[in-house]
């Protein structure tokens, strides 16, 4: 979904950018929570990942990947705490 999709209100939704070591906007990445949540960064970078299954309180990795150039990025986050400010994940 796009970045200003409307997910309900009980989804808790990761919301951040993917960026290259540059700090250039990555168009396209898939961002992902393991196999159970994906997005694609929209034009500058941005995403909205909905974390539907992701429990609180536990770390977890959200990857970025960009396809066309093969680069990765991992951040990890913990619920509810990542969810107060963007996220920005640098890819290389």
């Amino acid at each position: 979904p796009a970045v200003n999709y409307p997910f309900p209100t009980h989804v808790h939704i990761l919301r951040g950018k993917v960026v290259e070591t540059t700090g250039r906007a990555v168009v396209d990445a898939e961002v992902r929570r393991s196999n159970t949540e994906r997005v694609a960064s929209g034009a500058q970078g941005a995403f909205a990942l909905p974390l539907r299954w992701t429990p609180g309180g536990v770390a977890v990795a959200i990857d970025a990947i960009d396809h066309r150039t093969g680069q990765v990025g991992t951040i990890t986050i913990t619920l509810p705490q990542a969810l107060g400010s963007s996220q920005t994940i640098t890819v290389s």
